[in-house]
């Protein structure tokens, strides 16, 4: 189970050619719990941090990270 303060990491290396929106999705046994998300801008590179707080009442089993493009096609998944 997770819980407290958590940050979803995504370091981007080459420039971006597109703009594209970052999302971190919790499940408890399977099912979506919720969704925060983040938007980059073509052409910008370094770390960027998604900060979750899990408060002790929510019940969170898995973490997954999404990064898909503006016409809404996946480029990237990672579950944790």
């Amino acid at each position: 189970q997770i819980s407290g303060d958590v940050e979803l990491v995504i370091s981007i290396n080459k420039a971006l050619t597109e703009d594209v929106d970052v999302f971190a999705a919790t499940y408890y046994q399977n099912r979506l719990f919720g969704v925060l998300n983040k938007e980059i801008l073509a052409g910008q590179t370094g770390e960027y941090k998604i900060p979750l707080t899990i408060e002790s009442d929510m019940k969170i089993d898995s973490l997954t990270g999404f990064i898909w493009s503006k016409n809404l096609v996946p480029i990237a998944k990672k579950d944790f």
